[in-house]
């Protein structure tokens, strides 16, 4: 039991607490729930008077709910409002659980003082929500959290928010929460460098994005006819797209400078064209050695590469890059000017990166350490010895340190927290960030362009850069001998240590090479037709930058997606480590356990993609370990969990692609905005939508909710990543060809009997042929790609093959992408070629003005596309919960832009956009794995689950409508009660009379009374001042006494209305209204409608069966199933009862009133025809379908089907 002296403390920091939290300027969520001082002084008073003589550790001699009742008698409300404070100044994630609560469900009309909410004032029911909810949570009890039946069940398949109340240290909320931001807080620090910066100080007003646009601009202002005229080779692409795609690589190469500030194409010194660096060798210089000492002889272990070998760029590779400003006089010198002028722009956006991410990682790296010695007490050397340990190896020892001495210390300091440790470790090892790997100078320099590289390249860069190190090793191993022969010991050291070096190097590639396939990836926002970017290990990450720094640059990206990948890098590493390194002192909290740490751990894993995440539905693991283990016990069965991950998340994105496209889908997505209505009112929804319809560009959002990453599922779908899609189909298709030629020389080679000779090459005629294929490849692509300069370059035909499959993996997931970019966005993507078979004529005469029209006309609708649908619905819950903040006094009042730079609300930046981030998520839930429960988080265990990542948090927010309503009625002494530990019989039923009363008070307060249907006839507004959790409860339930019925019983019913949907779903606005049911609720109506039917069927006992039927499959379809298991669960419905969804009695109606579509075979072509959307729109327009005749239909189904 606590001591009283304890109590006293605390209410005493208490009151110094709520001093500085009024007299402070709030500018963000924390510490926005505070008590006015005079209740803390008086109880302080109290304390003072009755135990004059109290000394810590003094133990309490009365319960603190009767000490609070005798200071405030017959104030109930400020009982509970002073022992709810007092909780909350325990444990910050309480605090910050209950001030996301309060401020969602803030009453209508309650205006706070100085903005901060002051819960003395509260109306008493909402603080006996609170109560309920941070006392629950309290004493709940750590060790058995996810444990037992229960336990598993809880954490299985409730949502994370749900979870962390059943853990009392508060841990697990905050690591969920990390988890669920990460994607966003990547996005936000990407967008500060994309577009004109806010969350970082700078003076620039503008981003990357903004100096494409110009570079954009000044070709557009072009003639049609200069396009042709400035550029040379015979590349297959329009004429704008090839010159756009060079003057992009011109403009990065002219800026991507060497160790020596060489860039890569530059002016020649005469100034009359630019040349290239067709070569990136080894200087002779060290980074780690002067340059003094290097003419002298000595060797360095990291050598400087630099840009050499520069020809005319003309002349390079076909003249394939080059660019002919002068073909078109003023014009051509006026593009030019702009390339120079936006290239000045870039220098300064690109120092400020150098500075931010010098800081902002580095800080990141020193929060990592810092919670490593706050949880473990270990020192980064310790540290890092001690994974080593784990692991199996031999750690570096620090001189002067005892091998057994310095492991017995380290186990010491683990032993308290071994256990957790060893789970961590696997975490730390493949997602921390201690060595800035990707291209970052050492220091500012003028000429400099982050790099990065698409993957596929990589495998075949490495293996040349091995060849020619070894071959350099053979020339010094000849000069070495020469050296040993001639005594020469100076020479001898030379070369020997040269030798070393090119030796280290190898290793380093090889290294990289193995590790590249099993890198962890950073899916981030855990898109289906994601990719990822490749996370280097702890252990590697030191090779990955020296590597990076020693491939040849003309390899990097130069597309204008270029600067967003390397972002993309820098920005995820810096927020990786920020989460981590909250993970890791949020396991260091008092009260830790184990099996919290597991769970912690475990959510922490989901945006990476770990193979082991723990997923699963009751009995069965759906991680892809355990999956694929299952399947390589099947006889010829052989695949890795990456492969069947990525296998996965393909099916399920086409599934998406395929499904996601249709108006009524949009339509029906739209429908969510009804839960804005249950949780804020009418009044405000509509004020909301009608501000967001506004056409008032002094009153646009669209800035400021970009900025808050709240739309950040447009990133899967947008068009800002069109031209990644089409520079990847680019590169994977090139690769695709020279890959095909490696194999055909090969197999040439084998065929002639060719034996090769390296001292030969030129008799070799397979390879002569080779390089003409390869020559032609490069002259049609416009990617860059080194050629064979050696024989021993060329992949062997296993790796060649193993390329090809990859390749074609990457292509099929690109396809995908651009399926569902499509069905959610009504957005085209392809790649510009010039053809002039019949395919790309018909697709470019036919199909693109056709879905160019389509396009344009949907973008003048707000509602008529998916994704559409889903930024007005968040962004109406935004400005919702920005307004209703506005109006409470705890934002200032003023326009969006006010919030932005130099407006004058900015200060409170920050604060708006944790509000109206609150309110989106709370009300539209969210879109990935890390957002919806465990089952969730594998691969499998989404697409077992497809299209219910929504439908499962609403089922929980539905559950929690209803639950908060009835708490709103509690008293403290009854929520003291519920919560007790350890409870007795007798309290148990008390318990139970709690419950019943808990009802009985739910209908009096609303005034229900004498209603005989709860909910009508109620003034919810003047309900929503008072009582607001009630007010959701009895909005939320009004609607679904209409909805639920009138869908389970007519809309769902096969039995009672026959073919009811049938005609019902030919009015158009009533199918998506199903959008806005209740799954809990037709899960509570089963059991009413199963004796509904049993009544009406009393004397049938054929047709009471059916009533059972119906249940348990009403069962299913409202369930955490998703589409795959909800759809084989109505096909055997159909077969043992005879009878459809949707028609009803198939032996009742006519073959020839049936659409082929719903058909079991019209069902597998839905899914089976790749881009059905695309087709629908391009060949029928949306409206017109496919017919069978009669006899098919009746063939097709009926013959599957129950007598």
């Amino acid at each position: 039991m606590a001591t009283l002296c304890d109590t006293r403390q605390q209410i005493v920091l208490g009151l110094k607490e709520i001093e500085r939290e009024v007299s402070a300027n709030v500018d963000s969520l924390d510490k926005q729930i505070v008590i006015e001082k005079q209740y803390i002084q008086k109880l302080d008073e109290y304390i003072e008077k009755n135990f004059p003589n109290l000394e810590e550790g003094d133990v309490l001699t009365q319960d603190f709910s009767k000490l609070l009742k005798k200071v405030f008698p017959g104030n109930s409300k400020i009982q509970t409002a002073i022992a709810l404070k007092s909780l909350l100044l325990t444990n910050n994630s309480w605090a910050k659980m209950a001030e996301e609560h309060l401020l969602y469900n803030m009453p209508t009309g309650y205006k706070p003082k100085r903005g901060i909410i002051d819960i003395a004032e509260l109306p008493e029911a909402s603080l006996n929500v609170l109560y309920k909810l941070v006392r629950s949570q309290a004493m709940s009890d750590a060790l058995g959290f996810g444990k037992g039946i229960y336990g598993k069940l809880v954490v299985s398949h409730a949502t994370p928010r749900s979870v962390a109340t059943k853990d009392p240290t508060g841990a697990y909320f905050e690591t969920s929460q990390n988890t669920i931001n990460y994607p966003r807080n990547v996005s936000i620090r990407i967008n500060d460098f994309l577009q004109s910066p806010i969350q970082r100080k700078s003076k620039l007003n503008y981003g990357w994005k903004d100096i494409i646009q110009e570079i954009d601009n000044s070709i557009d202002k072009l003639l049609k006819s200069d396009y042709p005229k400035m550029i040379k080779g015979n590349i297959k692409l329009e004429p704008k797209a090839d010159l756009r795609r060079r003057l992009i690589r011109f403009f990065i190469l002219n800026m991507k400078g060497d160790a020596r500030n060489q860039t890569i194409i530059r002016l020649h010194k005469d100034g009359q064209y630019y040349e290239i660096a067709s070569t990136y060798r080894a200087s002779g210089f060290y980074h780690d050695i002067s340059d003094e000492d290097a003419r002298l002889g000595k060797v360095g272990k990291e050598p400087i590469f630099i840009n050499d070998g520069y020809v005319p760029l003309e002349e390079f590779q076909g003249g394939k890059f080059f660019i002919d400003f002068r073909a078109i006089g003023k014009r051509g010198v006026k593009l030019q000017q702009e390339i120079i002028k936006q290239q000045k722009r870039f220098r300064p956006l690109d120092d400020e990166l150098f500075e931010y991410q010098d800081k902002e990682w580095n800080d990141s790296v020193k929060r990592i350490i810092k919670a490593i010695n706050y949880t473990f007490k270990l020192s980064p050397q310790e540290f890092n010895y001690a994974i080593d340990m784990i692991e199996g190896k031999k750690g570096f020892l620090p001189k002067g340190q005892d091998r057994t001495a310095y492991e017995d210390n380290i186990r010491v300091k683990l032993r308290p927290n071994m256990e957790i440790f060893k789970m961590l470790s696997e975490v730390m090892s493949k997602t921390a960030v201690f060595t800035d790997y990707w291209d970052a100078p050492n220091q500012k320099k003028s000429n400099h362009f982050p790099a990065s590289y698409h993957p596929v390249r990589l495998p075949d860069i490495y293996k040349k850069l091995t060849n020619s190190l070894k071959s350099k090793i053979q020339d010094y191993e000849i000069l070495l001998e020469q050296a040993i022969e001639s005594n020469d010991e100076a020479q001898q050291r030379v070369l020997a240590k040269e030798i070393q070096t090119l030796q280290n190097q190898i290793k380093r590639y090889n290294v990289m090479s193995a590790e590249l396939r099993g890198m962890t990836l950073d899916v981030v926002a855990g898109a289906e037709s994601s990719e990822g970017e490749l996370i280097p290990s702890i252990q590697i990450q030191k090779f990955a930058k020296r590597v990076t720094n020693s491939i040849p640059p003309l390899n990097m990206r130069a597309t204008d997606d270029a600067y967003y990948h390397a972002l993309k890098s820098i920005m995820g590493a810096i927020e990786r480590n920020n989460m981590l390194a909250g993970l890791v002192f949020n396991l260091g909290r008092k009260g830790m356990t184990p099996n919290i740490a597991k769970e912690m751990i475990n959510n922490y894993k989901v945006p990476f993609g770990f193979n082991n995440i723990q997923s699963g539905m009751g009995p069965f693991n759906t991680s892809n370990e355990a999956i694929t283990g299952k399947l390589n016990k099947i006889p010829f069965v052989n695949i890795s969990p990456r492969k069947f991950d990525s296998a996965t998340r393909a099916l399920s994105g086409y599934m998406s692609a395929q499904l996601l496209g249709g108006l009524p889908t949009a339509i029906q997505n739209i429908t969510a905005v009804i839960q804005n209505m249950h949780d804020q009112g009418s009044k405000l929804t509509v004020s909301a939508i009608t501000e967001y319809l506004s056409k008032d560009e002094g009153n646009s959002w669209e800035d400021l909710i970009q900025r808050s990453g709240v739309t950040n599922f447009r990133d899967l779908f947008s068009k800002a990543l069109t031209n990644d899609f089409i520079d990847d189909s680019i590169e994977l298709d090139t690769h695709k060809k020279i890959m095909a030629a490696v194999i055909k020389y090969l197999g040439y080679r084998k065929f002639l009997g060719i034996q090769y000779q390296t001292n030969n090459v030129t008799n070799d005629k397979a390879y002569e042929e080779f390089e003409k294929d390869i020559n032609k490849i490069l002259d049609e692509s416009p990617a860059y790609v080194a050629k064979y300069e050696n024989p021993i370059d060329v992949p062997t035909a296993e790796e060649a093959k193993a390329t090809i499959k990859e390749i074609r993996r990457k292509q099929r997931r690109n396809i995908v992408a651009k399926l569902i970019n499509f069905s959610i966005s009504r957005e085209v993507d392809y790649v510009p070629y010039v053809g002039n078979n019949v395919f790309t004529k018909l697709f470019r005469q036919g199909v693109l003005p056709k879905l160019s029209i389509i396009g344009k006309a949907m973008e003048k609708v707000p509602f008529a596309s998916m994704a559409k649908g889903e930024q007005a619905i968040r962004t109406v819950s935004f400005i919702l919960g920005i307004r209703k903040a506005q109006e409470a006094g705890i934002l200032n009042p003023g326009s969006p832009k006010d919030f932005l730079a130099g407006g004058e609300n900015f200060h409170q930046y920050d604060l708006a956009i944790e509000i109206g981030t609150l309110f989106s998520r709370m009300a539209n839930f969210g879109l990935t794995p890390q957002e919806a429960p465990q089952s969730f988080y594998s691969s499998a265990g989404n697409f077992i689950q497809k299209f219910r990542i929504w439908g499962v948090q609403k089922y929980a927010s539905d559950y929690n409508t209803l639950k908060n309503g009835f708490m709103s009625t509690l008293k403290k002494a009854e929520t003291d009660l519920l919560t007790e530990k350890n409870k007795t019989t007798r309290q148990r039923l008390k318990q139970g009379i709690i419950y019943l009363k808990l009802f009985t008070r739910a209908l009096s307060q609303g005034g229900l009374a004498n209603v005989p249907l709860p909910g009508f006839g109620l003034k919810l507004p003047k309900l929503r001042e008072k009582n607001p959790d009630l007010a959701k409860s009895y909005s939320f339930f009004r609607l679904q006494s209409v909805l639920v019925p009138f869908f389970e019983l007519v809309m769902f019913n096969q039995f009672l209305v026959p073919g009811a949907r049938y005609a019902i779903s030919r009015i158009r606005p009533i199918s998506p209204l199903a959008g806005m049911r209740s799954d809990l609720m037709a899960h509570l109506f089963i059991l009413p409608k199963v004796a509904i039917m049993l009544w009406l069927f009393m004397d049938d006992e054929d047709e009471a069966e059916k009533a059972w039927a119906d249940a348990i499959y009403s069962a299913f379809r409202n369930s955490n199933f998703g589409m795959p298991v909800i759809t084989l669960s109505e096909f055997i419905f159909s077969m043992t009862t005879g009878y459809t969804i949707k028609y009803g009695n198939l032996k009742q109606i006519d073959a020839d009133k049936r659409n082929f579509d719903d058909t079991i075979v019209g069902q597998a072509l839905q899914l089976s025809i790749p881009g059905k959307p695309l087709l629908d729109l391009t060949l029928y327009e949306g409206i017109k379908q496919v017919k069978a005749p009669a006899e098919l239909n009746r063939y097709l189904d009926l013959q599957f089907f129950k007598d």
